[in-house]
């Protein structure tokens, strides 16, 4: 644990779900990045558009429709800031690239390549020119709906046209079940980390596949309460549309085994060129909370908000991330972040 960062108590930004007519601004949030202006780019899973907001919470534009061509979407998976202020949307028919303003200038498939190339399940990218994809390992991939051990799988780099460069290492992808510890992807100008879903560690690797210095983030070994394990299920479940597919979903997944201990983080956001840091608090938990460490594996800090939140982007001074209210609409906040003195 190093030094306590200050977050505010009251988020400087807060973005609704619906409107003040009543209208749906998103449903369920799959992604939201913060531009180096101050706009917020929001991602829906079931939505054919992307939101932009302004730094108050303004909505400003909605960028794309339903459909399969250039500036079109179909069933959202992740959105991303890469290389600056550009905005990828990752998506049913590929990635699209934005720009800061939400202007359309390209798509591609991923991967671009088509010959024993799997489909990636997670994606990361960041300032440099390279995007990191988790992809399954068929040769060693054995489907059982009822399983909770690892998904196996390989971590490959792609340039930023979809065309994979280099194969980097075998990692397990996760468990296939609710608060299945999940692999974890993060990159920064030079490095990728890869945080392993079964230890406190984070194994780092440069840019070029060679490996780098292992860091010690998290918190390991903390056990799963029933409770714990069914708001993880209405958080995987609540991406259905209906209630009677979430109740369905929501049965199918409480049959499967729970994991016997949490995470030891849940997501990981390399910011600037010097500092990874780990959401370690639980969905559920009602305080969230964020730890640091620096190049040399030594803590760089600790910040703490006084509400469940699932973060989704930081940077130096901010944690963006979604809360959900208690009547069940989702929320979109901002909070501003102080260094240590």
């Amino acid at each position: 644990m190093g030094p306590a960062w200050v977050v505010d108590s009251v988020p400087v930004t807060d973005i609704a779900g619906s409107t003040p007519s009543g209208d749906a601004a998103f449903l369920s949030v799959v992604g939201a990045v913060r531009l180096s202006d101050g706009t917020i780019v929001i991602g829906d899973t079931y939505a054919s558009s992307i939101r932009y907001f302004d730094s108050t919470g303004h909505g400003v534009r909605s960028v794309g429709r339903e459909g399969r061509g250039p500036g079109e979407f179909r069933t959202l998976r992740w959105i991303g800031r890469c290389g600056g202020d550009s905005v990828f949307v990752w998506g049913n028919n590929g990635v699209t690239v934005l720009d800061s303003s939400g202007i359309f200038a390209r798509r591609f498939q991923l991967p671009a390549d088509t010959v024993g190339a799997p489909e990636p399940v997670f994606m990361a990218c960041g300032p440099g020119t390279d995007i990191a994809l988790l992809a399954p390992n068929y040769h060693a991939f054995r489907i059982d709906s009822k399983s909770s051990l690892p998904v196996p799988g390989v971590l490959v780099l792609a340039d930023r046209t979809g065309h994979l460069t280099r194969t980097v290492d075998s990692v397990s992808i996760g468990q296939q079940t609710a608060f299945g510890h999940w692999t974890q992807l993060a990159l920064s100008s030079d490095r990728i980390f890869v945080g392993p879903e079964d230890s406190a560690r984070v194994l780092a690797f440069g840019v070029d596949g060679a490996p780098r210095r292992a860091l010690r983030i998290g918190v390991v070994g903390r056990p799963v309460s029933d409770w714990e394990y069914e708001r993880a299920i209405d958080q995987r479940v609540s991406v259905f549309s209906s209630a009677s597919d979430r109740a369905i979903a929501k049965k199918a997944m409480l049959k499967r085994p729970k994991p016997e201990t949490l995470a030891a983080y849940f997501a990981l956001f390399a910011v600037g060129h010097d500092t990874l840091w780990a959401q370690i608090s639980a969905p559920g938990d009602s305080i969230t909370v964020l730890d640091a460490v620096g190049p040399d594996g030594k803590p760089a800090g600790e910040a703490r908000i006084p509400r469940e939140l699932r973060v989704l982007d930081m940077g130096r001074d901010f944690v963006l991330g979604e809360y959900d209210a208690p009547d069940g609409e989702q929320h979109v906040m901002l909070y501003r972040m102080h260094p240590p003195g």
